[in-house]
């Protein structure tokens, strides 16, 4: 099987930044699979309030939006590679705070702090040193493979947090989570990173989401925002499965399930995309997000967990049809104008869109509970994709 994916489907040779990349996704995000879908529902639990949860996340994107121009300095400065090194004692030391909150709910407020920091060191230097080692010629077949590796993690890894909670507790699953982050370092670090230092503006990333030229144009802008749907499928589609399955096993495994058919689906939309002019690709997107949309309403009505699994198939693979069109766009348009300026321009316009639709959610919240009102925003919020 190993040999029939490198062959047929991965045939061409990968360099060995990517190759490191790909190894330290893989620790990384097997240890984030067994934790992220849970962490909305235990911060839920702790406070009994969806407004709560909101206003964390909606500190979170806010600060980040502010702040991500800050990771490209750290980038600069210090290297893709390092960067993201720097960055993972942070996200164990968040873990191990979220592990506290229950003990004292004003380390919250560390949480916040603690994860910002992490993604600006992380996230900017990432993407750029993803962009920046890849092949061009093959770069949704790579941004498809990267998916898929966080896919086949994240078919064991929330069934895996399940049992471990069912039967030790949110502190075991923390502590084994931060060992695992830990060794998340070792890959990229296989061989010496051949870096110099640049430097970078603070205030130019600004200018750009402001001012419209070259490829840092309105529309784009526009339908990066678009990902604040992904805001509602982060914090409250757990929280409503959990709510619905009425167990951290449940959850679990109706992640997992869901994650092994978008494997399928991720690796034949990489290849279409990669077959496909500029006009094919707006075409897939544009289907999917018209599709993608309305599957949100939908969502509201299910009841057991069987509805919830139908549902759950039908959105990842229309979601699919958005994410690999775009991230290739992105990284296409990369190249252009600098790897880095244009990750800090789709990071800021990314949690400008989860920034926004989170403090529209408290408003909404304040007058509905309603899911059939938290998810009709993610559908209407859907269509900013078609801006691209």
């Amino acid at each position: 099987m190993t040999n029939y994916f490198s062959d047929h489907y991965f045939n061409h040779s990968l360099r060995r930044e990517i190759s490191e990349l790909y190894a330290s996704i893989a620790i990384k995000n097997f240890a984030l699979s067994m934790i992220a879908i849970f962490e909305p529902v235990y911060i839920y639990l702790i406070f009994q309030s969806l407004q709560a949860v909101v206003l964390y996340y909606a500190a979170v994107y806010t600060l980040y939006f502010f702040m991500v121009p800050l990771g490209g300095k750290a980038a600069s400065r210090f290297g893709f590679e390092h960067a993201m090194l720097y960055s993972l004692p942070l996200l164990i030391l968040y873990y191990l705070t979220l592990w506290a909150v229950p003990l004292y709910h004003s380390l919250i407020f560390l949480a916040v702090i603690l994860l910002v920091v992490f993604k600006i060191f992380y996230w900017p230097a990432y993407h750029a040193n993803f962009a920046h080692y890849g092949n061009p010629r093959y770069r949704a077949t790579e941004i498809s493979t990267s998916r898929v590796i966080r896919s086949l993690v994240w078919i064991i890894g929330p069934i895996i947090g399940g049992v471990i909670l069912k039967f030790f507790g949110f502190s075991i699953l923390f502590l084994v989570v931060a060992i695992l982050v830990l060794g998340s370092a070792i890959p990229l670090f296989t061989t010496r990173e051949k870096f110099e230092p640049a430097h970078f503006s603070y205030w130019r990333p600004f200018e750009r989401l402001i001012k419209s030229y070259g490829t840092y144009k309105r529309r784009f802008f526009l339908a990066f925002i678009g990902h604040g749907a992904d805001f509602i499928e982060i914090v409250f589609w757990p929280i409503f499965i959990y709510l619905v399955v009425k167990s951290y096993l449940g959850l679990g495994l109706i992640t997992s399930i869901v994650t092994l058919v978008g494997i399928l689906v991720t690796l034949v939309m990489g290849k279409l995309v990669d077959r496909s002019t500029k006009r094919g690709r707006k075409k897939i997107l544009t289907i999917s997000a018209l599709i993608y949309s309305p599957l949100w309403l939908l969502r509201a009505f299910a009841q057991t967990g069987f509805q919830v699994l139908a549902i759950n198939i039908f959105s990842k693979t229309s979601q699919k049809g958005i994410d690999i069109p775009m991230t290739t766009f992105f990284y296409s348009k990369g190249k252009k104008r600098g790897f880095l300026k244009y990750v800090v321009f789709r990071e800021m316009s990314l949690s400008f869109g989860r920034m926004l639709i989170a403090w529209i959610l408290l408003i909404v919240l304040v007058y509905t509970t309603s899911w059939f009102w938290i998810f009709g925003l993610a559908a209407l919020w859907s269509l900013w994709y078609l801006f691209l």
